[in-house]
């Protein structure tokens, strides 16, 4: 099954679309004039990529050093299903109680990434790649997190060469379980969407 891909220009605020790419709209969209014509494929054959995403993905890799963070931020958000323990955007709001349901996501999903990145500035094996066995990986992982969370908790803030690294972003408060749903996760979706029409 070929899911529908993302249109990353709409997707996405002006500020956002260059944090995520590092250049505007406007001349990601002028360079790709110049150069739509080496990109474009003779059919759509296999569900070709579009010369628009093979530059997004292109600037997404140049922006994270990582293919697998490009590859699967330009095609991800519309492969994962609703799920009893995943709250999906909508792929297309029609209200504006919806838009701000996704809206409200996007932000949040900004202050993860950046705290991915903190995270990684103060622990760069993270982001220059790490050549073991999963399971060690996966370890690694894990402890760098702790690691992190614990000198967050005690106000030790790491001096990289490139500046103090900006806890700013990095909330933390207690913790309340959030009661599963199991059976109909598409009414945990409605009732926040509900829910943010109030705010309205």
């Amino acid at each position: 099954m070929i899911r529908p891909r993302i249109n990353n220009i709409d997707k996405w605020s002006d500020d956002e679309f260059r944090r995520r790419f590092r250049l505007s709209k406007p001349v990601v969209l002028e360079l790709l004039t110049h150069i739509e014509c080496r990109l474009q494929h003779r059919t759509n054959r296999n569900n070709a990529i579009a010369p628009i995403e093979q530059l997004l993905i292109t600037l997404r890799f140049f922006a994270t050093g990582s293919f697998y963070i490009a590859v699967g931020d330009l095609t991800g958000d519309g492969g994962y299903p609703l799920r009893q323990y995943l709250i999906t955007p909508l792929a297309d709001p029609q209200t504006e109680a919806e838009r701000l349901f996704n809206e409200a996501q996007i932000r949040t999903r900004n202050v993860i990434e950046r705290t991915f990145g903190v995270w990684k500035r103060r622990f760069p094996v993270l982001s220059v790649g790490m050549r073991c066995k999963l399971h060690l990986v996966q370890q690694t992982i894990v402890a760098t997190a702790v690691l992190h969370n614990i000198a967050v908790l005690n106000n030790d803030i790491e001096f990289s060469e490139e500046g103090p690294i900006d806890e700013q972003d990095v909330v933390l408060g207690d913790v309340n379980p959030v009661e599963r749903n199991d059976v109909n996760n598409e009414q945990v979706r409605r009732d926040l969407i509900d829910y943010f029409g109030t705010l309205l």
